[in-house]
């Protein structure tokens, strides 16, 4: 019986994986494709967004800041080649000027430093991007904007994980899974086998794995 079975490694099953991996667990991550990051996460823009992103106030806004400032430290544990690039959003009439103070003052809110976001005009965003339209009058400016490869990276998470001794289990698709109470019993094309905890990772069919485990019946238990 595994201690914990994450469901797609992807981006986000294969860093659940790498940090479960860390402690005393025994983990399985289960894909039904032939390798890691086919869905999704290879499809991608491979940008590592700036915390200003998200609406202040919400997880996504706290975890788009925490999620940001870790990928230097990433990719020199595992190599798998990140850059930070700075990004801009530009502005082409006072209407855009505006949109661009809310985006300011929502990435301020959110808990981006004052150091790392700014409004610039005319020959500073020249300086940064000289290839720019000339039209853009100005611009936002995120300093923590990066980028990655979204497959590199999802495979570099996975490999890590696997050689801390998860289980990385390929063309296994998830055709059910029976809640025994005390533990999940889930059933693979190819194996049938135990766990105490489910994590669904599974992308665009999280849905479909969520009916397995009887999620939406069960909030409308909670919901009535």
């Amino acid at each position: 019986m595994y201690d914990v079975s994450i469901i797609g490694a992807g981006v986000v099953g294969s860093a659940i994986a790498r940090e479960l991996s860390k402690y005393n667990l025994s983990v399985a991550l289960i894909e039904k494709e032939s390798d890691v990051s086919t869905g999704a996460s290879k499809a991608n823009t491979g940008i590592v967004h700036g915390g200003y992103v998200a609406k202040a106030g919400t997880l996504k806004g706290e975890l788009c800041i925490q999620g940001n400032a870790v990928y230097k430290k990433l990719n020199e544990e595992l190599n798998f080649g990140y850059k930070n690039t700075g990004g801009l959003v530009l502005a082409f009439d006072d209407e855009d000027e505006k949109t661009l103070d809310k985006i300011y003052q929502n990435a301020l809110e959110v808990g981006q430093a004052e150091e790392e976001i700014e409004i610039i005009y005319g020959d500073q965003i020249k300086e940064i991007e000289p290839h720019v339209s000339d039209q853009a009058q100005a611009a936002f400016y995120c300093k923590t904007i990066g980028v990655t490869s979204p497959y590199e990276f999802t495979t570099a998470l996975a490999e890590n994980a696997v050689n801390n001794g998860v289980d990385l289990k390929l063309e296994s698709e998830v055709i059910n899974i029976e809640n025994n109470n005390d533990y999940f019993e889930i059933e693979t094309v190819k194996e049938k086998f135990k766990s105490r905890f489910v994590v669904n990772a599974a992308g665009i069919y999280a849905d479909k794995i969520a009916e397995m485990l009887d999620v939406f019946e069960l909030k409308k238990k909670l919901d009535s």
